[in-house]
């Protein structure tokens, strides 16, 4: 029965589809930090900056990521068509609203004379669109949950999980690219106790999502497939070993040895977990996917398998 079950997972929604969700929740969330970051003073502002500056392009890459998955141009035009029925539609329509919104925050922070970051034109998109990178973040767990064919989709944790991911490769991110100086290591040192917090929620999180598996034979069979079959290394050694315990470890000695001397000597620690940290969110977006086990319709003692999860 078990590996009856495991043969039905859904095979439709491949890398480019982890890539879209990985670089849309990862420019969502280095947008949030960057908001928040502009309200820090003098000393975030090339936070903020970098925070802002990540989303529009890694959206933008993202929907390129989708277009290529969905294939035929008609096809992806089909996506805008039903707000009423699809989140697909619902989703692409928040990420063009957070996405031109975004585009607007960059123009008028760069050119013309580099707006402030704390512009009171600029704090108003930023509030506007900190909601819509927040939906963002949501929304890709909020779709494969919507697919109820899926039962390792479709449950509550899942969009949590999404938003906690987002958040902290959002923070890797910004960290990785906002340049070091003296004077921005109280703000590294508080992103760093950040990044920390938001690895020990993701591992927390990710071992409510695999419990609460137990619900059904199809949920329970994606399970396995992570715990204990063919996707158990990239789980273990990949997730959880190299994403989340390593730069775990990292933030641990990282904060501990900053609480003793210079930041500048530690730096390097954090960007190392980062890119870490980066790579295991990819990878848990692909593992999610991955272990996507299709139920079957039964119907007068037979068993149909749906032809497909996605909704377009």
């Amino acid at each position: 029965m078990a590996n009856k079950l495991e043969s039905q997972v859904q095979n439709e929604w491949k890398w480019p589809v982890a890539a879209d969700l990985f670089l849309a929740g990862t420019g969502a969330g280095g947008y949030a930090m960057g908001v928040l970051a502009s309200y820090g003073g003098a000393d975030w502002e090339p936070v903020a900056r970098t925070g802002v500056a990540l989303a529009f392009p890694l959206l933008l890459i993202a929907s390129l990521f989708l277009i290529l998955d969905l294939g035929v141009k008609m096809r992806a035009l089909r996506v805008f068509l039903n707000p009423g029925t699809s989140w697909m539609t619902r989703g692409s329509l928040i990420i063009s609203v957070f996405m031109t919104l975004g585009f607007l925050h960059l123009v008028l922070m760069v050119w013309p004379g580099q707006m402030a970051v704390n512009a009171p034109l600029l704090r108003v998109i930023g509030v506007v669109n900190f909601v819509f990178a927040i939906l963002v973040m949501i929304y890709t767990g909020v779709l494969l949950g919507a697919s109820r064919v899926i039962a390792f989709w479709n449950t509550a944790m899942l969009p949590l999980l999404f938003l906690v991911s987002a958040g902290s490769t959002g923070v890797m991110a910004v960290i990785l690219l906002t340049p070091s100086s003296p004077a921005l290591s109280g703000a590294f040192r508080l992103l760093s106790q950040v990044l920390l917090v938001l690895l020990v929620v993701q591992c927390i999180v990710i071992a409510f999502y695999v419990q609460s598996s137990h619900r059904t034979d199809e949920s329970r069979a994606s399970a396995r497939l992570l715990l204990k079959g063919r996707l158990a290394g990239t789980f273990w050694f990949g997730l959880i070993v190299a994403g989340l315990l390593i730069p775990l470890a990292l933030m641990i000695i990282e904060v501990a040895a900053v609480a003793e001397g210079d930041l500048s000597s530690t730096l390097w620690v954090t960007r190392i977990a980062a890119i870490l940290g980066l790579f295991g969110g990819l990878i848990l977006r692909r593992l999610v996917l991955a272990a996507g086990v299709k139920a079957p319709l039964r119907a007068a003692g037979i068993e149909y398998t749906f032809p497909s999860p996605i909704l377009r």
